[in-house]
């Protein structure tokens, strides 16, 4: 009985990778797609200050502490290609998330820690 239940386990498996072999989704093209880059600096922060430069151009900058909550929000009023100095409030020692919005509504998120 063991041994067929173990049989029975082995085809349930093997069953579900057969599926995942097959995907025509593989073949997705990127040609529109543009992948931008930002730097922050200094990494790590030991004044709640900090610069962001990117070689496109930057709509809004948001800081994120790790429980999720949105601790500032700045958009940049002009838009250039030098780096941007953001002051964050007085705000407590961790890891922060750096969310850098683009001028094509594209985003990345970055890491910083605040020592």
């Amino acid at each position: 009985m063991r041994k067929l239940l173990y049989i029975f386990i082995f085809v349930l498996l093997n069953s579900f990778s057969a599926f995942s072999q097959d995907h025509s989704w593989d073949q997705i093209e990127y040609q529109n797609s543009t992948v931008h880059d930002a730097v922050i600096s200094p990494v790590p922060m030991t004044t709640p200050r900090f610069y962001v430069k990117s070689d496109q151009l930057i709509t809004k900058i948001e800081v994120i502490d790790l429980l999720g909550k949105t601790i500032y929000i700045m958009r940049p009023h002009n838009y250039t290609f030098e780096p941007i100095e953001v002051n964050l409030p007085p705000c407590k020692k961790g890891i922060y998330f750096v969310k850098i919005t683009f001028d094509d509504n594209t985003y990345i998120i970055k890491k910083t820690i605040y020592r």
